[in-house]
């Protein structure tokens, strides 16, 4: 009993100094430690996973419950307290998580990635750490964007084997997609109601 505490106690160390090791070199030293990402288990995986969505949904939720403007800009969490708050969003997180690890898939097979679907979901894992760790934070947080868009770029030149340019071209393409859709659908002109448009139309 004894011997099987202390081998659970050595593997939570472990996977502890792990994650806290990836975050460290994820922030500074991103390129020799997205190559590392390569022997990363789906288990290690998944915790890393929960653990920087728990810190994220944990500091959005204490900022957004004790100040009154973002909760107003979030106003679906008006009327849930703490803790309901951190649960919907670690949830949602979860959720997109998915999402877009399956539509980034499609643009990686597009540009010729040499590697499968769970080396995508390292990209937007790893990838997203700055957003995870710091974007909650008022200000800051704007910032992290663009920093995990980067890292993400990398991760995918590093995990999936391909150029920079095309990893640039897998990250961007959604992007331009969804920006072209927003475009149509706003010019796109209001339906005219039957009435009117049998009017419109009499001799």
């Amino acid at each position: 009993m004894q011997l099987n505490m202390q081998e659970t106690f050595d593997k939570i160390k472990r996977s502890t100094g792990i994650i806290l090791g990836d975050i460290k070199g994820l922030i500074l030293k991103p390129v020799p430690s997205l190559k590392n990402l390569r022997k990363r288990t789906p288990m290690e995986t998944l915790l890393y996973s929960a653990i920087i969505i728990f810190i994220y949904s944990f500091g959005f939720a204490i900022t957004t419950f004790y100040n009154l403007d973002t909760l107003r800009s979030f106003s679906f969490l008006a009327g849930f307290g703490l803790i309901e708050i951190f649960l919907i969003i670690y949830a949602i997180i979860w959720g997109s998580l998915i999402i877009n690890t399956l539509f980034l898939q499609i643009f990686v097979i597009i540009v010729e990635g040499k590697r499968g679907l769970f080396e995508t979901l390292k990209v937007i894992v790893y990838g997203g750490t700055p957003t995870y760790i710091f974007g909650w934070i008022p200000i800051i947080g704007l910032l992290t964007g663009l920093w995990a868009l980067i890292l993400e770029i990398l991760a995918i030149r590093e995990l999936h084997e391909i150029s920079t340019g095309r990893a640039v071209i897998a990250m961007i393409m959604p992007y331009i997609i969804f920006l072209c859709l927003f475009i149509s659908f706003t010019l796109m002109p209001a339906p005219v109601p039957l009435d009117e448009f049998l009017t419109l139309n009499l001799p």
